[in-house]
C-alpha cells in the first residue's frame, strides 16, 4: 500500500465528499455541507462509521439522539442505525472511516444479461 496524504483543512467551497480513498483494509472520505445541508436520514447496515470533525458546527441525530459536533469531536455510529448528518455552519467539514466496504460490480445496465440470455 502506498502512503496516502491530505489535508482536511483546505478551503474549498465545494459540499458533499471532497476527497476519499482506499487502503487494503479502510475507506475514508472527507465531507463538507454548507448550512443548511448535510446528509437526510438513512440506515447504512454493512459497517460502523468513524466520524472525525474537523471544522465549523453540525449536529448527528442517531437512533433520534441528537449530538452537537464541532471542531475536535468524533462520533463512533454503529452500523444499522438511523443517521442524519446537519451543518450548522459554513463550511461543516469531518472525515468518515471505515472498514472497506464490498464492492459493486463494475459496468453499466446495458451490460448485463438479459432475463432469458
Amino acid at each position: 500500500m502506498s502512503l496516502i496524504a491530505f489535508d482536511v483543512g483546505a478551503v474549498t467551497e465545494a459540499t458533499g465528499a471532497i476527497f476519499g480513498g482506499e487502503s487494503d483494509d479502510l475507506d475514508f472520505t472527507l465531507v463538507q455541507w454548507h448550512a443548511p445541508g448535510g446528509v437526510n436520514e438513512h440506515v447504512s447496515g454493512e459497517v460502523d462509521v468513524l466520524m472525525i470533525v474537523v471544522g465549523g458546527e453540525g449536529v448527528a441525530t442517531v437512533d433520534g439522539q441528537a449530538i452537537a459536533l464541532t471542531a475536535g469531536k468524533a462520533l463512533l455510529i454503529p452500523k444499522s442505525s438511523k443517521r442524519r448528518i446537519d451543518s450548522l455552519s459554513p463550511g461543516f467539514r469531518y472525515l468518515n472511516v471505515h472498514k472497506r466496504k464490498k464492492r459493486l460490480m463494475p459496468g453499466s445496465i446495458e451490460d448485463r444479461p438479459r432475463s432469458g440470455q
